[in-house]
Formats: structure tokens, C-alpha cells, sequence
């Protein structure tokens, strides 16, 4: 969970940063992985938080990790 409009995917090894994306407002939830016939998924819920005075949002978004 993150107060920025971002999603990041790290190297668990070195740390380096291999990819992020745009989002329409705070993920202030924790992403999901999972994988279907042989292929990686990310979804996280992104909502924002009325109450931290950030812009609400209301989508669940997914994202297809490589092929």
C-alpha cells in the first residue's frame, strides 16, 4: 500500500526497479500475484483515501506480467 499514483515492480535480488505504472489514484491496498495457464498477473485495488485528504478512486486494475 502506497499514498502515490504508482505501481513499481522490483528485482528482489538487487532492488533495481523494472517497471511502474501510471494509476489513477493511491493503490492503498496490497497487490495481488497470480498466475493462469503459464502466465503472471499483478491486480491491486486502487481507491485513494477520502479521510488523507487524497483523490478517491474506485477501480481494480490488472496488469499481465511478460508473454
Amino acid at each position: 500500500a502506497a499514498a502515490e499514483h504508482v505501481i513499481r515492480i522490483f528485482d528482489i535480488k538487487t532492488g533495481q526497479e523494472l517497471w511502474k505504472h501510471q494509476l489513477p489514484a493511491a493503490a492503498m491496498a496490497t497487490p495481488m500475484s497470480y498466475e493462469v495457464d503459464g502466465v503472471q498477473y499483478i491486480t491491486v485495488a486502487v481507491g485513494g483515501h477520502d479521510q488523507l485528504g487524497m483523490e478517491r478512486g474506485d477501480y481494480l486494475m490488472t496488469f499481465r506480467i511478460g508473454k
